[in-house]
C-alpha cells in the first residue's frame, strides 16, 4: 500500500493511494469489516478513522471520488461498507454512488452529509444506499448506521 502524508490543522493522516493493483488487501485484518471512508476534508477523515479502528474496523481512506472508484475497482471483494461524503469537488456522492453501481451494484453505501438533502437522500435510499448521517457526526449514530448496514 502506498501512502501519502498529509499534515493540515495539526492532524496527521496517511492516505491510501491507489495503485494498478488496488491498495494491499495483505495488511488487512481478515477478522474485521473493512470500511471505505471517502472524504475530500483530511480533518474529517482522520476523525472517521480514529471513530472506526476505535469500534474495530479496518479502515481505507480517500480523499476523493475518483480515487475510491479506482480503491472499489481493485479490491471491492474486500470492502464491507462504503462511507462517503454528498459534496465532493470533481464528482458529488450521488455521481460516485451510480459510478460504484456500476462496477458493482451489490455493495453497502452510507451517506454523510452536512447539507439537509432530504431529496437526494430519499432518491439515493430508493437507489438501494444503506443508510444516510447528518454532519456533524457523533459515534452513536454512526455506529448505529454502521451496524444497521452490515446487518
Amino acid at each position: 500500500m502506498h501512502r501519502r502524508r498529509f499534515e493540515r490543522y495539526g492532524v496527521r493522516i496517511y492516505e491510501v493511494k491507489a495503485m494498478s493493483n488496488g491498495f494491499n488487501h495483505l495488511e488487512l485484518d481478515l477478522n474485521k469489516k473493512t470500511i471505505l471512508i471517502v472524504d475530500d476534508e483530511v480533518v474529517i477523515l482522520s476523525l472517521l478513522r480514529d471513530i472506526l479502528d476505535m469500534l474495530g474496523y479496518n479502515v481505507v481512506l480517500c480523499l476523493s471520488p475518483e480515487e475510491a472508484l479506482e480503491v472499489f475497482t481493485h479490491d471491492r471483494m474486500y470492502i464491507d461498507l462504503i462511507i462517503m461524503d454528498m459534496m465532493m469537488p470533481g464528482m458529488n456522492g450521488l455521481q460516485l454512488y451510480r459510478r460504484i453501481c456500476q462496477v458493482d451494484s451489490n455493495n453497502k453505501v452510507i451517506l454523510l452529509s452536512g447539507y439537509s438533502m432530504v431529496h437526494v437522500t430519499a432518491q439515493l435510499l430508493e437507489e438501494g444506499v444503506v443508510g444516510f448521517v447528518q454532519k456533524p457526526v457523533t459515534i452513536k449514530k454512526l455506529d448505529e448506521a454502521i451496524q444497521k448496514a452490515l446487518s
